[in-house]
């Protein structure tokens, strides 16, 4: 992830999550330049871009919004931090229904290549290698039957994604518990959950159906995990994270590491940084085919 320095004082996380990949920036603010949620947009998209070069989905959508955990879209206009503390997540969300137009570039290739197949036809007549395009071999022409307007829709295939905020966390020895509540935990697919852990940090996500899933970010913890000896346990009516201490007798008072008073090294700390240690956990319930995002029209 990138971060993207305007400050020290207050640091917001932004997070795009709605489709691989995935991107988290750091947003620092002090509050001495007018920084807008637009130019935050901008200044995410910039970052999006280079970490990820084409593979960039946001590319593909003309709406952008940031959203608070909650689903409340900050103003375009309005200065950030917009009132939110120190540590809060923010998210991009980006419109699935609303795609970019043809762009100028290709607008002018497409005019480019119909000037090349009139070049050649005019140069080369019978042999020009284009000369069926755009001519009717026929004697007769017959005008196409009138085609009658039918009605179009978009079904659009959206994996729902809920963030999971009620959580406990339980400090002992050589390892922290993340207790999560989720109904009828044992009869999840048998891949329905997939914990990423980083150095110092952990994406989760639970898909309860084939679309819908549970997440649950932590960008920076308090302390250092050993990502390949992390567990994921499936109980009865719960998941339960098992994340081992790197120094096992420092004891945890929060899951989230927050800026303390005189805290000089939190803003160096990078979310999600280190090497990544994949798990795949379930329940009893059958294997969840990969989400593919896709829009389909229906005649």
């Amino acid at each position: 992830p990138q971060a993207c320095t305007m400050g020290t004082p207050t640091v917001v996380y932004l997070h795009y999550e709605q489709r691989e990949p995935f991107h988290t920036m750091k947003l620092a603010l002090d509050g001495s330049q007018a920084i807008t949620v637009s130019d935050t947009l901008a200044c995410f998209i910039d970052g999006y871009t280079n970490a990820h070069g084409d593979a960039n989905p946001l590319g593909e959508s003309a709406a952008l919004s940031v959203q608070t955990r909650r689903g409340k879209t900050l103003r375009l206009e309005s200065l950030m931090p917009c009132g939110v503390p120190t540590g809060t997540d923010l998210f991009i969300v980006a419109d699935p229904k609303c795609t970019s137009p043809l762009g100028a570039a290709d607008a002018a290739s497409a005019a480019a290549n119909a000037s090349a197949v009139h070049a050649s036809q005019a140069r080369m007549g019978e042999n020009s290698y284009y000369y069926s395009v755009n001519k009717n071999k026929g004697n007769t022409i017959v005008p196409p039957e009138p085609q009658v307007p039918r009605a179009k829709r978009a079904i659009s295939s959206v994996l729902r994604q809920t963030t999971i905020s009620n959580y406990a966390m339980i400090d002992g020895d050589g390892k922290v518990k993340v207790n999560i509540p989720v109904a009828g935990a044992q009869l999840l697919g048998a891949n329905a959950i997939v914990l990423k852990v980083f150095d110092r940090a952990f994406k989760l996500r639970i898909r309860t159906d084939a679309s819908s899933e549970l997440t649950l970010n932590i960008p920076i913890l308090l302390e250092e995990v050993k990502q390949h000896e992390c567990l994921v346990k499936v109980l009865n009516g719960r998941v339960v994270l098992h994340l081992l201490k790197r120094e096992a007798d420092k004891p945890w008072y929060e899951l989230r590491k927050t800026k303390g008073v005189g805290d000089t090294e939190y803003d160096k700390l990078v979310p999600y940084a280190g090497e990544e240690a994949t798990i795949v956990a379930g329940g009893s319930g059958e294997v969840l085919p990969d989400f593919v995002p896709e829009v389909i029209t229906v005649t």
